[in-house]
């Protein structure tokens, strides 16, 4: 699943290192410190405790994989939001704001899709024609 895959390699490069990650993120320099780091981890860790599940609740029940996608969903929706108020108040941060809404709207797009589709697989040997 390429959504959980994205989840994790970006909460790797998040926690591992940090810098890199603000650096693509576009946080400029001079707000690079210990805080920033310190939370740019925690993100890290939430995101890929968040892919690791995404990964585990394949061919579980769809009420499982429907709440997964759905906390999924709701932390990139609040993500987008909380970048979009550092975008409109952050000293600085308008590229950040542009690149984490652009990466998490696309994450959000992807996990409500994935939950339009839970129910809807077919099922296992192939779909069945009925005479």
């Amino acid at each position: 699943m390429r959504a959980a895959a994205a989840r994790i390699g970006l909460g790797a490069v998040m926690l591992l290192a940090p810098g890199i990650g603000r650096r693509l993120f576009g946080v400029p320099d001079v707000q690079d410190n210990s805080t920033v780091r310190l939370v740019a981890r925690l993100f890290g860790v939430r995101h890929g405790l968040l892919g690791v599940w995404a990964l585990q609740v394949q061919g579980k029940s769809a009420e499982e994989r429907r709440l997964c996608y759905r906390l999924n969903a709701a932390a990139d929706a609040v993500d987008v939001a909380a970048l979009a108020i550092a975008g409109i108040f952050g000293d600085g941060l308008v590229q950040a704001a542009i690149m984490g809404s652009a990466l998490g709207a696309s994450e959000l797009l992807a996990w409500v899709d994935l939950l339009g589709d839970v129910g809807n697989e077919e099922p296992p040997g192939g779909s069945v024609a009925l005479a």
